[in-house]
């Protein structure tokens, strides 16, 4: 193995080939943050940014389209998709999780 990533954090061996810089539109950042909703079946996320893309729970990679949704991508054709909104100090207060609402903590 020459890379490992957890959370935000991202270690690359020294013998990773590939780049060590990534870029990422600045409006993702406003995204990062924990997020969260009483109902138990739901509970509480995380977005992380991690080598120039967005995570939620640092685990599963989310992939923007046009529309501003960003699709799950743990599973090629995963239906599952986030919206964020509400933004306020550039901090978005509000993700919606395949139509369940969660509020920054």
């Amino acid at each position: 193995m020459v890379e490992a990533g957890w959370g935000e954090q991202w270690y690359a061996a020294a013998a990773y080939p590939g780049p060590k810089e990534f870029k990422s539109p600045d409006e993702w950042r406003h995204f990062v943050g924990h997020y969260r909703n009483e109902d138990q079946w739901i509970g509480s996320h995380r977005i992380v940014l991690r080598k120039g893309q967005l995570w939620l729970d640092g685990a599963i990679p989310l992939q923007e389209l046009p529309d501003g949704r960003f699709y799950l991508r743990d599973e090629p054709h995963n239906p599952e998709w986030i919206t964020f909104s509400d933004l306020v100090n550039g901090q978005a207060m509000r993700m919606r999780l395949s139509g369940a609402d969660l509020q920054r903590v």
